[in-house]
């Protein structure tokens, strides 16, 4: 399982050119927890293991089957001091650098 974030890091040669190296995290050295769960087949860990993806782009999965979802209208919790409905945290197994992700929200054809 990989993590689909691409860790960016710039290195400067001695020759002052920049080079562009890309890693994936592997998702064995991430743990996400969330907020809520609307059932197991929505789980926090479909954000990580590349579920819900057509190349680079989401797969719109109109039941939400594919992806992490909270249950309907969630009460305000606690992350990082912050009260919010709906969250999620990853733990990384050992520090992590990027500089970039990519997150899709799932809207669903009632209007919710």
């Amino acid at each position: 399982m990989k993590f689909f974030l691409s860790a960016a890091l710039l290195t400067l040669a001695q020759t002052g050119w920049a080079v562009l190296i890309e890693n994936e995290i592997p998702g064995a050295e991430i743990k996400p927890t969330a907020s809520s769960t609307y059932s197991p087949r929505q789980d926090a860990v479909n954000v990580i293991n590349g579920s819900g993806l057509a190349g680079d782009r989401h797969d719109a999965e109109g039941g939400s089957q594919t992806m992490w979802h909270t249950v309907e209208n969630p009460g305000a919790t606690a992350i990082a001091g912050i009260q919010s409905p709906a969250w999620i945290r990853f733990d990384f197994a050992k520090p992590e650098s990027f500089d970039k992700i990519l997150i899709w929200n799932h809207n669903q054809g009632n209007g919710l």
